[in-house]
């Protein structure tokens, strides 16, 4: 049975390791130190080659990943009709599932059969896409992430356009009562993270810019976390 978004204000902060920018040569070893490092959950990026040009990890190598974990799998899904995946990611047991908006004719639908599954849905949005899309199925949606830059690829430019798109969409939540959980892609590190916090962000996906930085290793992955949910805990806002 579908439940509703949840309305409560105590998400807490949480720092998700993209594994899409972490050591490959050695996956498990990554996992295991980040994991002791203090990470919340791991972002799993999912790319089908035609939403964006980039093709990133199948259902076998979720269904590793998860045998290598007992933290959360927090999927975001850069495919078209997203629908298609979700029975096998339930089956792989991630706990959560964000698509894009841009990639789904029926979010609606979507969103119902993420929960349907037990599994917490999300939608992403793009920072050109309008709000405007999810409005009609706002009491479905667990978490909205926000691309503060294109989908696809590592190591980009931050799209300063996203913190006005996120103070709408914000403002209109408590308007009308709602509150999920707010996280960010895209270069999240020391610079944006207290811009992002400001505007409601309580999940902060650490790739390249924050936390798989050129002098990142498993000895200081526990500083670089620390770091960003410090800077995330200090400037937080809703």
């Amino acid at each position: 049975m579908v439940q509703m978004a949840q309305i409560s204000n105590n998400h807490g902060i949480k720092i998700s390791a993209s594994l899409m920018c972490a050591d490959w040569l050695s996956l498990g070893n990554e996992m295991k130190a980040l994991e002791a490092a203090g990470a919340d959950s791991f972002h799993v990026d999912i790319m089908d080659g035609s939403f964006v040009q980039n093709f990133a990890l199948n259902f076998w190598q979720v269904d590793s990943i998860r045998k290598a974990t007992k933290l959360p799998l927090h999927v975001h899904l850069m495919a078209y009709e997203p629908a298609r995946y979700l029975h096998r990611l339930s089956e792989a047991g991630v706990n959560t599932i964000v698509f894009h908006a841009e990639g789904c004719k029926n979010p609606d639908y979507a969103l119902r059969e993420i929960k349907d599954h037990g599994i917490n849905a999300g939608v992403a949005l793009n920072v050109e896409t309008p709000m405007t899309i999810l409005f009609d199925c706002l009491d479905l949606v667990d978490e909205i992430l926000f691309m503060a830059t294109r989908p696809g690829d590592m190591g980009q430019k931050f799209r300063p356009d996203v913190l006005p798109k996120m103070s709408k969409f914000v403002k209109t939540m408590k308007e009308q009562g709602f509150h999920p959980e707010i996280s960010v892609d895209g270069h999240v590190g020391g610079e944006t993270i207290p811009l992002l916090a400001a505007e409601g962000a309580n999940i902060f996906i650490g790739g390249t810019t924050g936390l798989f930085t050129k002098d990142a290793n498993p000895s200081n992955y526990k500083d670089k976390i620390k770091s960003m949910r410090d800077l995330a805990e200090k400037n937080y806002k809703w």
